[in-house]
């Protein structure tokens, strides 16, 4: 259970990580929200990240 649970929060900080580096990257080349919509549609998160 302890494994689990660890891998689920490595998986959730890796995501968090990457929403957070992939954001101001999308703004300073304004693109728009699109990138960030793929990458959140392309990880299994619930609805409420999104």
């Amino acid at each position: 259970m302890l494994t689990i649970k660890r891998y689920v929060e490595a998986a959730l900080l890796s995501v968090v990580a990457l929403v957070a580096i992939a954001t101001p990257t999308v703004m300073l080349l304004q693109d728009g929200p699109h990138v960030p919509v793929q990458i959140v549609v392309n990880e299994p998160l619930p609805g409420s990240i999104r």
